[in-house]
């Protein structure tokens, strides 16, 4: 668990970079906005779990295989504003909205990794 929650909580550090340059480019000439695609890093993480788990289970019956690190991936499915007369396409309240669900998410997942550690010290001094 502590692995993907780490994968999840890099996305999102990432993704905040990229959508706090999108506002700091707010009156920047012909800037298009970039993001990262939410969907495809959710299917990249959820094919290392799958990964993961089927490590495991060779391991378990004695087959090992390389494991595979999945990386962020960059899409330019960005949802696209109204193009103003100066070529810019970034909405500011389009981006407000986008940066505020990524802080949320990345809270949650920050929250969950903390409860993890925890479960794990309870663990850990009980066995002491």
């Amino acid at each position: 668990m502590i692995p993907a929650l780490e994968k999840v909580v890099n996305f999102r550090l990432a993704r905040h970079q990229v959508l706090a340059a999108n506002i700091a480019n707010l009156d920047t000439r012909d800037y298009e906005v970039c993001d990262f695609s939410v969907k495809t890093f959710q299917r990249h993480l959820q094919e290392a779990i799958v990964a993961r788990h089927q490590q495991r289970q060779e391991a378990m019956s004695g087959v090992v295989t390389d494991g595979q690190d999945d990386a962020l991936y960059c899409s330019e499915e960005s949802k696209k504003q109204i193009l103003l007369y100066d070529g810019r396409d970034v909405g500011l309240e389009q981006q407000i909205t986008e940066i505020t669900k990524n802080q949320m998410m990345y809270n949650i997942a920050v929250t969950i990794m903390n409860n993890q550690f925890e479960l794990l010290e309870a663990v850990i001094s009980e066995r002491v």
